[in-house]
């Protein structure tokens, strides 16, 4: 998905949680309910976060590189993921990791108790408890594109130089384009985070739109001043 259709599905997306929060918000406020219900506190805080996610990718859409300047093999442009997106994402996964914990000691949380709903109180707390430790101990999504080479803020080392680099391959899943940067095995990269530097990366994958950038021109970006700078 390019650009475009990616910010027009951000749009959409806020204008969505948006009539959500205000038709509870009204509706509490008018009188037609009695009070606001915990699950309906839930639903509109979680809705405010998603508009907010939303809205701050389409601030990073919008100031994002221009395409001409990713195009221009002499040109050194740093990509990086929005940061209010980063925190954002880090303050919805800790209001769910929240609510998990609440199922567990009590009965009266907004998705129910934990005799309730056993399996997906553990659901809920195993995927966000992995995700907001995943985020903090990762660095900030970076790249770095120059004459000289291509820097990746989540490897070790961080530069990789243009000779090894062996391909750049895309992929397209439903809506989502994700780039595969390929190394040649002359050096060892391992992962800048503390939870996976253990292992040894021969591929990187990138999804261009967390940093606003359409895939086409990211990949055609890259392959360029591979070819250029290495041929």
């Amino acid at each position: 998905m390019g650009r475009r259709p990616q910010m027009l599905l951000y749009v959409f997306t806020v204008a969505v949680c948006g009539a959500n929060v205000y038709l509870n918000w009204s509706q509490y406020h008018r009188g037609r309910l009695p009070s606001l219900a915990q699950s309906q506190l839930f639903n509109m805080i979680f809705m405010s976060l998603l508009a907010l996610v939303s809205l701050g990718r389409i601030l990073r859409l919008l100031t994002a590189p221009k395409p001409e300047l990713i195009l221009d093999p002499h040109a050194t442009v740093v990509i990086a993921e929005s940061m209010i997106v980063r925190l954002l994402r880090m303050l919805m996964l800790g209001i769910f990791i929240a609510v998990g914990i609440w199922g567990f000691v009590s009965d009266s949380a907004p998705l129910g108790g934990m005799r309730e709903l056993p399996v997906l109180y553990f659901l809920l707390l195993g995927f966000c408890v992995y995700g907001f430790v995943a985020l903090v101990f990762s660095p900030r999504l970076e790249l770095i594109l120059s004459p000289e080479s291509l820097a990746h803020s989540r490897l070790r080392p961080a530069v990789i130089a243009w000779e090894d680099l062996a391909d750049v391959k895309s992929r397209k899943v439903l809506l989502s384009t994700t780039l595969t940067l390929v190394l040649r095995g002359t050096r060892e990269f391992r992962p800048a985070s503390l939870l996976a530097r253990w292992r040894r990366v021969d591929k990187v994958q990138l999804n261009p739109i967390t940093f606003g950038v359409d895939p086409d021109v990211l990949k055609q970006g890259i392959e360029l001043r591979r070819n250029v700078f290495t041929f």
